[in-house]
């Protein structure tokens, strides 16, 4: 049977918390606080830690890079085939190695390990979840009677987990069953929304500390090619047109097409009324998708997934003069001349009106 792509409604609300953990992570300490167990007082406990779980069933989608020789998967696959004896001392394992990749400014928070159970065609499937949650200041207030007077004062609790989801800043959803295309569903505070399925989705040492890479989505395609285009467009010389084009076109290819077709694709985006060095170019462009693995995937284009910034068209004079557009220039009224004149490149703004601030 095909391996499922995402975590559908049934299979959240069939989630169960099966083991449950935490070590402290401090910034003055170079290895964890660790505990030998952790207990819910009470069913919102246990109701919110599923939830934060849960969060992660929509992050990036990543595959492991090396599962045969990975000692991440290997502590996984352990935690699921013995839980009572080796998800305690693994999750300390996991819980170091987190702390040891992570290197610069490390917050004061806690590592949270979980295996939890669904019910993948009708049988339950155990999981990891892992979580990094930062503390948050608790004010605790404490009335007392002075007097005639109902006083109150506060006390700081500063080692808090508090129920808000604004602490948590790393989650982590992992498969080492092969139950879906994925293997790890991963995301990363302050990196959500227009990073999510990119290669920025995560921080470098949270993707080192899980062992994997990007996993090819049709999202992930669509912007890697688009990435490449322009970044081959922006190594070639003695272009009829300024390499900002190509990337337009690029672009345009993925809103335009239902299924992406590399000699389609190169075919768009190489314009050129000179036909030998239209030849010359469209070869080296397959040639540069070829080096990065993108010549001959098949797949269905996502323009919804391109990145906003990276649309934009950047031109920056020695003259201090910025200028910033989508799409390609002559479109936008825009014409660049590539040859220099006296010594001057020129630049034409052909547009009804204009706004000066």
């Amino acid at each position: 049977m095909a391996r499922e792509s995402v975590l559908l409604t049934t299979h959240k609300d069939s989630l169960i918390i099966e083991d449950f953990i935490f070590h402290v992570i401090l910034k003055d300490e170079e290895t964890p606080r660790y505990f030998d167990a952790v207990t819910f007082r009470s069913q919102s406990q246990r109701d919110f830690f599923k939830e934060i779980i849960l969060l992660a069933a929509v992050g990036t989608q990543y595959v492991f890079a090396d599962p045969e020789n990975s000692d991440f998967v290997q502590n996984c696959q352990e935690i699921i085939a013995n839980p009572a004896e080796r998800f305690v001392p693994l999750s300390r394992t996991l819980a170091n190695s987190f702390r040891q990749l992570h290197i610069g400014h490390v917050n004061d928070g806690v590592f949270i390990a979980a295996r939890v159970s669904m019910l993948i065609d009708g049988h339950r499937q155990s999981f990891i979840s892992l979580l990094k949650v930062d503390y948050a200041n608790v004010l605790q207030h404490v009335r007392d009677r002075i007097g005639t007077d109902d006083v109150v004062t506060f006390n700081e609790i500063t080692e808090s987990i508090a129920e808000d989801k604004k602490t948590i800043q790393k989650w982590a959803f992992i498969d080492v069953g092969n139950h879906f295309g994925w293997d790890v569903l991963a995301q990363q505070r302050g990196r959500l929304g227009k990073q999510a399925d990119t290669t920025e989705a995560i921080a470098d040492y949270f993707k080192q500390f899980l062992g994997v890479t990007e996993r090819e989505t049709d999202s992930v395609l669509t912007r890697a090619v688009v990435q490449e285009a322009s970044a081959w467009a922006r190594q070639q010389e003695g272009l009829p047109e300024i390499p900002n084009n190509y990337k337009a076109r690029a672009f345009d290819y993925m809103g335009a097409s239902d299924n992406f077709d590399t000699d389609d694709f190169i075919n768009l985006v190489v314009r050129d009324e000179d036909p030998e060095r239209k030849q010359r170019l469209m070869g080296s462009l397959r040639e540069h998708l070829a080096a990065k693995g993108l010549a001959g995937q098949t797949f269905t284009p996502r323009a919804g997934s391109l990145i906003k910034s990276q649309k934009k068209n950047t031109l920056k004079t020695t003259n201090g003069v910025t200028l910033t557009w989508e799409g390609q220039a002559e479109d936008r009224g825009i014409m660049i001349e590539q040859e220099r004149k006296n010594g001057y490149k020129h630049i034409t703004i052909r547009t009804p009106d204009f706004d000066l601030t």
